[in-house]
C-alpha cells in the first residue's frame, strides 16, 4: 500500500510538473522571440534611415539636407529576416533546444526636408525544437529620422505588437511595446563609408496563458556599433560589430557582441538592396545567427 501511494504521489508530481513545463516553454520561447523580434525590426529600421538618408550618399560638402533626386522623395521598401537561436546548458523552459524565427516587414516613409517619418509592418512567426506549436507575432512600427548636419543624424521608433503561441497544445497571448533611439555618424573618403551609432532600446512584453495567469517582462538595453564599407562599381561589401548590454528587471544582467558582414548593391537607378548575415559571440547561454535581406524602393 505504501508503495502504491509513493507511485501514486510521484505520478501526480511528474502531472504536475509536465502541466508547468508546456506554459514554461510558451513563456521562454515568447520572451526569446519577442527580445529577437525587437532587435530585428530595430536594426531593419534603422538601417533603413541611416543608409538612405543623404548623409550616407551623398560627397562631402553636399550631405545632409540635398538627395540623390529632389523628385524622390517617397520610399517603399522590405525586410525578410530568418533568425536561429540556440540554447546551451539543458535548452529552454519545456525542454526545447533552438528556437527557428521568421519576420518580414514592409515599411513606408516620404522625406520632408531633414525629417523623413515613416511606418513598417511586420508578421512574425517562430518554431520550438521538439516542441509541437508556434508563436505568431503581428507588429506596427512607425519611425522617424531626422538629419542635423552633413555628418550626423538621429532616428527613433516605437513598436506595438499582438502575439500569439500554442506549444504542446497550450495557448498563450502577448502584447509588446519596444523603443528605440540612435545617435548616428557617418564618415566617407572616395569609396570608403564608415557608419557609427550609439542608442538605447527599451523591451516590455506581457504574457497570458489560459489557467496560469499573466506575466510581465521588461528590459532596457544600451548599445554601440560600426560598419566599415568599401564600394567597388555598384557593390560595396561591408563588416561591421554592435556591442549590446541588457538591463533586465526581471533576470540578470547580460551582454552581446554581434559581428556582421554583407553587401549593399545599387540593383537598378531606383531600387538598392542589402544582403547580410549577423552573429552572436559572446553570450553563454545561447547561440544565435540572422540572415536579412533587405531592398528599397525609391520614388
Amino acid at each position: 500500500m505504501y508503495r502504491l501511494a509513493t507511485l501514486a504521489a510521484a505520478a501526480g508530481a511528474l502531472s504536475c510538473l509536465c502541466s508547468w513545463s508546456m506554459p514554461a516553454a510558451a513563456q521562454s520561447a515568447e520572451e526569446e522571440v519577442a527580445k529577437q523580434t525587437a532587435r530585428l525590426i530595430s536594426d531593419a529600421i534603422s538601417k533603413r534611415v541611416g543608409e538612405d538618408v543623404g548623409v550616407v550618399y551623398a560627397a562631402p560638402g553636399t550631405q545632409g539636407m540635398a538627395t540623390e533626386n529632389g523628385e524622390l522623395l517617397n520610399t517603399a521598401w522590405g525586410t525578410l529576416t530568418y533568425s536561429r537561436i540556440t540554447a546551451e546548458n539543458g535548452g529552454f523552459a519545456g525542454g526545447g533546444s533552438g528556437i527557428d524565427i521568421f519576420l518580414g516587414t514592409v515599411g513606408y516613409d516620404h522625406r520632408f526636408d531633414a525629417f523623413i517619418p515613416g511606418i513598417s509592418v511586420t508578421g512574425s512567426t517562430a518554431g520550438l525544437d521538439q516542441i509541437s506549436g508556434s508563436s505568431d507575432t503581428a507588429t506596427i512600427s512607425p519611425y522617424l529620422g531626422y538629419v542635423i548636419n552633413d555628418w550626423f543624424f538621429l532616428n527613433a521608433l516605437v513598436g506595438l505588437s499582438l502575439g500569439n503561441s500554442d506549444f504542446g497544445g497550450f495557448d498563450s497571448d502577448s502584447t509588446g511595446v519596444f523603443t528605440e533611439e540612435d545617435a548616428n555618424a557617418v564618415w566617407r573618403d572616395g569609396n570608403w563609408l564608415a557608419t557609427g551609432k550609439v542608442g538605447h532600446r527599451y523591451r516590455h512584453t506581457t504574457s497570458h496563458a489560459d489557467g496560469f495567469g499573466s506575466t510581465d517582462s521588461d528590459a532596457n538595453t544600451v548599445l554601440a556599433g560600426g560598419k566599415v564599407g568599401y564600394k567597388i562599381d555598384t557593390v560595396r561589401p561591408y563588416i561591421g560589430a554592435q556591442y549590446e548590454y541588457n538591463f533586465n528587471i526581471d533576470a540578470e544582467n547580460k551582454d552581446f557582441v554581434y559581428l556582421l558582414i554583407g553587401f549593399a548593391m545599387d540593383a537598378a537607378p531606383d531600387f538598392t538592396m542589402d544582403l547580410s548575415a549577423e552573429a552572436e559571440v559572446l553570450d553563454e547561454d545561447t547561440n544565435s545567427f540572422s540572415v536579412t535581406w533587405q531592398g528599397r524602393y525609391k520614388f
